[in-house]
């Protein structure tokens, strides 16, 4: 069946969609070819800086750093504010998120990122390389005095649930 021209699968993607967003405002349900056509197979691996970060109203802050990737090499930390990349200023909140772009490139380029850490104000190069992503990956945090676990699961593939059972 069909509602005029919409597909039934084209509806139940509509709604998987908006249930999702409602937990995550930039993630989304895509099918598995789609998928495939614009990441590829081999979606663990990817050029990049190998950071993810957060854009407030106070600046855009280093939330997280992967493992063995050119940002750790540049001992970059959770909760580095980002003040410039090759000395554009990043601005906060939603122009802090657009101007975070500044930090792609290709594979070698070398930023320069100007960043702030305890007050202090540093220049770090980091070099744009190749980032392996684990698929899960947890962490213990502590909130209002009660430790709780968090997982991470960057895509559902087949070898999800094993990937899972190892943490």
């Amino acid at each position: 069946g069909s509602f005029g021209s919409l597909s039934k699968e084209w509806i139940y993607g509509l709604m998987l969609n908006t249930f999702v967003r409602s937990f995550d405002a930039h993630a989304s349900v895509i099918p598995e070819a789609s998928y495939e056509a614009a990441v590829g197979p081999d979606a663990d691996v990817h050029y990049g800086v190998g950071m993810n970060i957060m854009a407030t109203d106070a600046g855009v802050f280093v939330r997280s750093v992967t493992p063995n990737s050119p940002a750790d090499a540049a001992k970059l930390k959770p909760f580095d504010k980002l003040v410039a990349v090759n000395g554009k200023e990043i601005r906060a909140g939603l122009q802090g998120h657009q101007d975070s772009e500044m930090i792609r490139g290709q594979a070698g380029e070398v930023l320069t990122l100007s960043i702030e850490r305890n007050g202090v104000v540093e220049f770090v190069k980091v070099t744009i390389g190749v980032v392996s992503e684990q698929n899960v990956s947890a962490e213990e945090i502590s909130f209002n005095g009660r430790k709780y676990s968090l997982i991470k699961l960057q895509q559902f593939k087949e070898e999800s649930c094993d990937d899972f059972k190892t943490k």
